[in-house]
């Protein structure tokens, strides 16, 4: 990962060796130092990628083909001219998740873990980012 620019960052795709590649944030609410992709094991259809900045933590799941289903109350937001779905957990994550093309996407705020409280229109405008 590569940082363009404060709060804004630059990942090549082709580095995942995914079988599918979805799209990312081109930015986020606080200064990427770090960046990490997790790989799935053979015939997963999920991937993980991770972005550090000086005390915060932003984390991004995706399912090719697939839902993420979750027992808690979310709200339903606006990404752009899509659907989402907000929620805050009993520990503090924030989480906001969407489908697009056929793949589900969740980002998480580690706010507790982290030292930069952001906002649900933080959350959503990092998802508008995506491409």
């Amino acid at each position: 990962m590569k940082e363009a620019a404060p709060g804004r960052i630059h990942f090549n795709k082709r580095s995942t060796k995914a079988t599918f590649q979805p799209k990312l944030p081109i930015q986020v609410p606080f200064e990427v130092v770090e960046a990490d992709f997790t790989p799935p094991p053979s015939g997963i259809r999920n991937l993980s990628f991770n972005f550090y900045g000086q005390g915060n933590n932003l984390s991004l799941m995706t399912v090719n083909g697939g839902t993420v289903h979750s027992d808690m109350e979310f709200e339903v937001v606006k990404i752009g001219d899509k659907k989402g779905k907000y929620a805050v957990n009993d520990s503090g994550v924030m989480m906001l998740n969407w489908t697009e093309n056929d793949i589900h996407y969740r980002l998480a705020y580690y706010g507790q873990q982290s030292e930069k409280e952001i906002t649900k229109k933080d959350l959503i405008e990092t998802a508008m980012s995506f491409e």
